[in-house]
């Protein structure tokens, strides 16, 4: 059986402003998305794709309910990297994601499916345009 894969955290607020001040957004039912390629990142955290997830209060509840959606999401976020390992060598990312309250009543598959989903459609896609055009300017 293989060890848990390690899930790297966006830590501190002045990270969380950053990237919904200067990052991409993508929203749907259940949440919003919000997410931004670190320039600054140094050799050792270069390839890290980081997650961030902020719980409101008041939009989810009690402090059982917004863990318990934490739970699931990071296992969405997890079961991302794992479908996408080679992403994750081309790229430093802070993903956020911000539940809304209509995430409470969704069956687990359902939000975890829409997570990779929207992750799919936004970060993979902006990650290989970056790439390929990299690539472009590395051929002219």
């Amino acid at each position: 059986m293989s060890a848990a894969l390690k899930l790297v955290t966006v830590s501190n607020n002045t990270e969380f402003s950053r990237v919904y001040k200067r990052g991409k957004k993508a929203v749907c039912a259940y949440f919003s998305v919000h997410f931004l390629k670190r320039p600054d990142a140094d050799q050792a955290k270069r390839n890290q794709i980081r997650f961030g997830f902020t719980l409101k209060k008041k939009t989810i509840g009690s402090a059982v309910e917004r863990n318990l959606l934490k739970r699931r999401l990071k296992e969405g976020a997890r079961d991302f990297l794992k479908k996408n390992d080679s992403l994750v060598a081309l790229s430093a990312y802070d993903i956020v994601i911000t539940p809304f309250a209509s995430a409470k009543q969704a069956d687990f598959h359902i939000l975890k499916d829409r997570l990779i989903y929207v992750l799919n459609r936004n970060v993979v896609r902006e990650v290989y345009a970056e790439d390929r055009s990299a690539e472009m300017l590395k051929s002219a």
